[in-house]
């Protein structure tokens, strides 16, 4: 028997007058998969607002789906409910709904759920994927859609679940003071070819400690944490540069607007780099 959608109107844990749910994934744009996601969504939930966060994450990248989550989603307001398909597909993952800030996610428990949320998040339940009977290989199709369904109605995640207490654990891919030595990874490359650091910059500023630091990039150091305002400055010279994103994580940017710093110095997600202090 088909499912029905559900009135949302009475639902007492929206903080907004039409649900939101956001769609983050591996498909690529160019495929069908959203458009039948979303399509699914706006005939199984009234008045739902259906937002694409991105759809072109590389297969199986858990750090970059990390990162997009960490930094996209939790923009959104409570009682957002995010759909997130990406980071790989194993055949032993749980399927889970973790609530935190008052928004809900659902996806697989492979690490990404960890490496996103730690411990800080409110709540989680195990979520079995025969929950729907015609449940088949497209879970966000078969199975996210209809628990996206059942939140937005008002259904208590103690109703569609196991609670789950701990998520698997994955390497953060982030940094690591050890020995006097910052070991920073590389976490995200925009589309601009900015290489985003795994450490913000008042955690940064906070290990450093007044101290003066050298970063080591193809064996070119760097020393100084550039302005937006100075990186405007330096036109003349292609330089690679240390500054602040907008997120807030200290990030790899070229002196020139017209090049590709992860082209150019061949930068890569879960790259190493070595800050030493003085």
């Amino acid at each position: 028997m088909p499912m029905q959608g559900i009135d949302i109107r009475t639902n007492p844990l929206k903080d907004m007058d039409t649900p939101i749910v956001t769609l983050t994934t591996d498909w690529s744009a160019s495929d069908y998969y959203a458009g039948r996601v979303k399509g699914r969504l706006y005939s199984m939930i009234p008045d739902v607002r259906v937002v694409d966060i991105n759809h072109n994450l590389p297969v199986a990248d858990r750090i970059t789906a990390a990162f997009v989550v960490s930094n996209a989603c939790r923009e959104f307001p409570a009682g957002t409910i995010h759909i997130i398909d990406a980071a790989g597909l194993r055949s032993n993952d749980d399927v889970v709904i973790v609530e935190a800030n008052g928004q809900y996610y659902i996806l697989l428990d492979n690490g990404l759920p960890n490496m996103v949320f730690g411990t800080t998040f409110s709540r989680a339940v195990k979520v079995e994927k025969n929950t729907v009977p015609q449940h088949g290989a497209f879970l966000a199709y078969d199975l996210y859609c209809h628990l996206a369904m059942r939140i937005a109605g008002g259904t208590d995640l103690a109703e569609l679940g196991s609670p789950c207490t701990q998520l698997q654990q994955a390497l953060p891919y982030s940094y690591a003071d050890v020995e006097g030595r910052l070991k920073l990874y590389i976490t995200y490359i925009d589309s601009y070819g900015n290489a985003y650091l795994g450490i913000t910059h008042s955690e940064f500023e906070n290990i450093r400690a007044g101290r003066s630091f050298e970063l080591m990039v193809r064996q070119e150091p760097i020393t100084t944490i550039t302005s937006t305002q100075d990186i405007q400055k330096k036109s003349e010279n292609v330089e690679l540069l240390l500054t602040v994103a907008s997120t807030g994580h200290l990030m790899l940017t070229i002196s020139q607007a017209t090049e590709n710093a992860s082209r150019l110095f061949a930068l890569r997600v879960k790259e190493m780099l070595t800050v030493t202090f003085k």
